[in-house]
């Protein structure tokens, strides 16, 4: 009995720390959201840009109903709170599970976090680049002399699932270079299976991008089929590494 009630006690004692990081990631998202909301201004004039580079003569983002101004002030501000609070909400995770990991395994997910970082504003950024574009070909299809009158609160939820898709979409070199170090995945297998991978990148750029022009396909293509290359041969590297690692353990000790 008393090993079951030590273990039991060591359960607990991880969901009280969890309660605690949890707590502690909600309140510093709190803090966040308001500073969120006291720029919320400033932050829709920065959604918002993509819409005014776009060029789109006698093009409104329009409010198309009572409650929907309030509502999207609420939304940008409380989003715009999330993003800045995500460095805290990552350390409070890093604090959660930092006590179980040797220090070989601290440093290792340290560098994934900031690679992730990385490659997810890098997807954001590229996709700022191609909203514009994607934008007025959208807008084109308007029918004879007909303004565009688009609702406010629907531009924002496809400006940020765009930015969102583009972030995630550029996790792919991440991934595959975790699969590649956890021996899930060979590099050659990669190499071989390329052919495959360039039609699944097709398919999914053709399925993100908001047009259906090949130029905006490929600007999302290109980037990843390059990342995809990149990846395999980082991954062989790191792969040969760790294996120069592992021998030298077993030699020496």
């Amino acid at each position: 009995m008393p090993g079951l009630f030590s273990e039991e006690l060591h359960f607990w004692d991880h969901i009280s720390e969890l309660r605690k990081r949890l707590i502690h990631a909600l309140l510093g998202v709190a803090v966040t959201s308001s500073v969120g909301l006291y720029y919320a201004d400033l932050i829709m004039k920065w959604l918002t840009k993509p819409f005014r580079d776009s060029g789109i003569a006698n093009g409104h983002l329009s409010v198309l109903s009572p409650v929907e101004a309030f509502n999207v002030y609420i939304m940008v501000g409380i989003w715009g709170g999330v993003i800045i609070a995500l460095p805290w909400v990552f350390y409070q995770l890093w604090r959660f599970v930092a006590p179980g990991l040797y220090k070989k395994e601290r440093r290792t997910v340290i560098y994934l976090v900031f690679a992730s970082t990385f490659f997810f504003l890098g997807g954001v950024a590229f996709c700022w680049w191609l909203l514009p574009r994607g934008i007025a070909f959208l807008a084109s299809f308007s029918i004879g002399n007909s303004e565009v009158f688009w609702s406010l609160d629907k531009y924002l939820s496809f400006v940020v699932f765009m930015a969102l898709a583009f972030g995630i979409c550029f996790q792919l070199p991440l991934v595959m270079a975790v699969l590649i170090r956890l021996g899930l995945v060979k590099p050659k297998t990669f190499r071989e299976s390329r052919r495959f991978a360039y039609v699944a990148i097709a398919v999914l750029s053709a399925a993100v991008t908001p047009t259906t022009d090949m130029f905006t396909m490929s600007a999302m293509m290109i980037p990843l089929i390059i990342l995809y290359e990149i990846s395999i041969v980082f991954g062989a590297m790191w792969q040969r590494k760790a294996q120069k690692k592992d021998q030298e353990t077993v030699l020496y000790g």
